[in-house]
Formats: structure tokens, C-alpha cells, sequence
């Protein structure tokens, strides 16, 4: 009789066990899981569009690996930037929900047709086109906001730092980085002023030998920290469509870059004239392949400044 219940007990136990891990369980870890706004891979993006009230709308789109603006102006774009908003779109969780037999008018939330603080809209390599979240206003108490697809009537309420970190200008996603190159593929280098005149170096394996104004080796130290100095530099400011001439004194630059870069071709900055009441102090610089004229901090204009001896 002992044995018997035994077994029966043994039995029991085992249904019951594996009534929790097969049923249990799961609905335990679904309860658990995250509510989240939208299920996204971000590595699966092709496309990103943020639309907002008074701004500009910009369009993103993935080529390889590197990102790039289409609109409103035809340039790079800002990766890291691009990803951390992505990143941040795809770990969003909601704080909780507000049910259409809840909530009050759409407009006192600002999720409207177009929301009060962003429209964002992903489009995914294979083509699809998921809802546009729309970004509206934050809770009157407290630390969050309100969000919402477009293709659903309940509203979110998401932490505060979603809704700040969605809200991005134009600025913020170009890429501020003005020559993007690998100082290892710069095969020749002329820096030419009024003050210094013109110098010309050219590498020769892992050495650098100026050939004017005079024929000597060059300080292949000094050269590689100065490559690498330029390949560094960031724009503070972006004057698009505009011609480089003498608005920002480019008409006869102060200090002239030129680098031939292997399998590119050479790649010229022009720096101009300094920039009224900026601070930090900068200066006009173009970039001659595209014309790009931008604003830089002014001590570019001493790095770049090497004369015959240094």
C-alpha cells in the first residue's frame, strides 16, 4: 500500500511539474516580457523618415554599411546617430496603456494625424513599411509621454526620454566629419598659403618625401599626425547651396588642403575668413569637390598651418 501511494504521489508530482514548465512557465516569461511599441529588428531598417511640425522632414536611407540623407539636402548621414535612434525606437517600453474606452480626444495627447513632437516612419529591406509612430505631448505630471501608431487608436505612455530623444534637426543626423578617409590611403599631400607658399610631400612606402620647394625627406611622424588630425575634423556649422567665394572669404582661401587619396583622386579644403561672434572661435572652410562650405573650429587653421620646417 506504501508503494502504491508512493507511485501515485510520484505521478502526481510529475504532472504537476510539467504542467508548470510547459504551461506555467511560458505565460509567467509572457507576462514578464517588456511591452513594447513596436516588435523591430533595427538591423533590418532600409529606411528611416522623421516628420515634424515645423521642421524640415528628413529621409534616411541605408546604403551598405553607411547611412544617407535624401532629404531635405543629398549627403551623408550621421551613423552612429542614426543607430542610436534605432536602437532607442526598437527598447522602447511603454509604461502602460491608455484604451479607446479610456482616453480623452486624440488632439489633448498631441497625436493627431501629425504628432505634436515627431512622425517617424521605418521602412525595412524586404520592402515592408511598418506604422508610423507618432510622438505627441508629455504627461502633465510626471516624467513621460504620450505615443501612438497610426494605424491604432490606444495611446501609449512611453518613458520622457523617448520623447526627447526622437526629436532630432537636421544637423544632428548629417555626418559632421568633413573628409571621410583613411589617413593610410593619402599617397600625396600639398599644403599651400600666402605665408608658407606651397608644399608637396608624397609617401614612399611607410616613408614621406617632400619634393617642393625643396627635395628632402619629410617627418613621416609629423605628416601621419597631421592625416590623422584631418581625417578628424567636424563641422560646427552647414551652409548649404551657397557659392564659396568672397561671403566667406574664399575667394582667396587663407590656407589651402589637398590630398590624393589611393583609388580616389585628390580631395581639396579651402579655409576662408572667421566667422562674426561664433564661440568657440571659427572659421569658413569648403570643401572644393562638392563646394560644401561649413564652419570649423579656428584652430584648424594653426594644425593646418605647417611651414617648411615642421
Amino acid at each position: 500500500m506504501s508503494f502504491r501511494r508512493t507511485l501515485i504521489l510520484a505521478v502526481v508530482v510529475a504532472v504537476l511539474g510539467a504542467w508548470v514548465y510547459f504551461v506555467e512557465s511560458p505565460r509567467m516569461q509572457a507576462d514578464k516580457a517588456p511591452d513594447r511599441l513596436l516588435t523591430l529588428d533595427s538591423g533590418a531598417v532600409n529606411t528611416v523618415t522623421l516628420s515634424y511640425a515645423e521642421a524640415p522632414t528628413i529621409e534616411l536611407v541605408r546604403q551598405d554599411d553607411r547611412w544617407q540623407m535624401t532629404e531635405p539636402v543629398a549627403t551623408a548621414a550621421d551613423k552612429l546617430t542614426v543607430e542610436r535612434l534605432l536602437t532607442t525606437i526598437a527598447e522602447l517600453e511603454l509604461e502602460r496603456r491608455i484604451g479607446t474606452d479610456q482616453r480623452q480626444a486624440l488632439e489633448v495627447y498631441g497625436l493627431g494625424e501629425q504628432g505634436k513632437q515627431a512622425n517617424i516612419t521605418l521602412g525595412l529591406a524586404d520592402g515592408t513599411t511598418l506604422p508610423t509612430i507618432i510622438v505627441g505631448r508629455t504627461t502633465p505630471v510626471g516624467f513621460s509621454a504620450f505615443a501612438r501608431l497610426a494605424d491604432s487608436q490606444e495611446v501609449a505612455v512611453t518613458p520622457l526620454i523617448f520623447h526627447t530623444g526622437v526629436k532630432k534637426t537636421l544637423f544632428d543626423m548629417r555626418e559632421k566629419r568633413l573628409l571621410q578617409f583613411n589617413p593610410a590611403n593619402v599617397i600625396g599631400l600639398e599644403l599651400s598659403s600666402p605665408e608658407t607658399g606651397r608644399i608637396t610631400i608624397e609617401r614612399h612606402g611607410d616613408r614621406w618625401r617632400i619634393t617642393e620647394p625643396v627635395v628632402d625627406e619629410a617627418d613621416s611622424s609629423e605628416v601621419g599626425a597631421l592625416l590623422a588630425s584631418v581625417s578628424q575634423i567636424k563641422a560646427s556649422a552647414f551652409h548649404d547651396g551657397e557659392d564659396p567665394g568672397r561671403k566667406f572669404g574664399l575667394k582667396r582661401p587663407t590656407l589651402s588642403l589637398a590630398m590624393k587619396i589611393g583609388g580616389r583622386g585628390w580631395t581639396r579644403l579651402a579655409l576662408g575668413g572667421e566667422v562674426a561672434d561664433s564661440s568657440p572661435p571659427a572659421i569658413y572652410a569648403a570643401r572644393l569637390d562638392d563646394g560644401q562650405v561649413v564652419e570649423v573650429d579656428r584652430s584648424l587653421s594653426v594644425m593646418l598651418g605647417k611651414d617648411l620646417a615642421a
